[in-house]
């Protein structure tokens, strides 16, 4: 049994792995940027509100735009605290059928544990895994956060997945990411797939998937995180030519559509 007063050990446990990918030499074209904006601009959609880092895993092309600017990250957090709990799984510093304690300030509403269980309740680590990704389950992200020591701790263990541009945010108790962090966390978990094939799984099953393949036909790694008026999602598609996306928006849950437009448009460029 585990509980929030079991401190893990130190970031250097998962520095001991190969941890920030080498940052690629991009050509980015500007045909990527002008289907991008054009789109936007013909939607009078507002850059401002948006921070977008879309990259081909084969290192030739990207797209920014304000990828370093903080946005409010909704449950998109759930990605690279998986991955830490997934790493310690391979060390075997943690094991799938380890139990943990769901007490009554771990409640947060959202998903299936808060709705049809009590206090008291103990789950294993494996479950916990599954439905903070699969049913974005906010009480099952907080138990595995406060376990690692609480909101901060988390943040210092997440940071070896992604440069951290700005420390004053990052290690705060604000629940804000940049693009540019997160498409690394992506870049990390795509290229190491063997250590994580069961958080990308749940990643490809989430229950409410409609997001990145909207409008395409092909398999979709991804994470959604809603909290009006942030309407985010980050994942990679599994294409002939794969490459991985991350959108942060404050224009609420209707931009769920741009989102799939986008991505479209993504998905034939990339895959021509």
């Amino acid at each position: 049994m585990f509980n929030s007063q079991m401190m893990i050990q130190s970031p250097e446990v998962i520095e001991e792995n190969e941890t920030i990918q080498e940052e690629p030499t991009y050509t980015q074209e500007l045909h990527l940027k002008n289907i991008i904006e054009n789109y936007l601009d013909e939607q009078g959609i507002s850059k401002d509100g948006l921070s977008i880092y879309i990259s081909s895993f084969d290192g030739q092309e990207r797209y920014t735009l304000n990828e370093d600017i903080d946005f409010f990250g909704a449950s998109l957090y759930k990605v690279p605290l998986a991955m830490i709990y997934y790493e310690y799984i391979n060390q075997g510093l943690y094991h799938y059928e380890d139990t943990f304690l769901y007490e009554s300030y771990h409640f947060e509403a959202g998903g299936p544990i808060s709705e049809d269980y009590e206090p008291g309740t103990y789950f294993t680590l494996a479950d916990l895994l599954h439905y903070m990704i699969v049913d974005s389950d906010n009480t099952a992200g907080h138990i595995l956060f406060e376990n690692l020591g609480g909101w901060i701790a988390f943040k210092e263990l997440g940071s070896v997945y992604g440069i951290v541009e700005n420390t004053d945010t990052y290690y705060s108790y604000d629940n804000v990411f940049t693009a540019s962090y997160l498409h690394d966390c992506l870049n990390y978990l795509y290229q190491h797939q063997d250590s994580f094939s069961l958080l990308i799984e749940d990643m490809e099953n989430t229950f409410d998937h409609d997001f990145l393949n909207r409008y395409i036909d092909v398999p979709v790694a991804q994470k959604y995180g809603y909290y009006d008026p942030a309407l985010n999602v980050m994942g990679f598609v599994e294409a002939t030519s794969p490459y991985s996306i991350v959108i942060l928006s404050e224009y609420g849950y209707d931009f769920v559509e741009h989102i799939g437009r986008i991505n479209e448009l993504c998905y034939k460029y990339f895959n021509k």
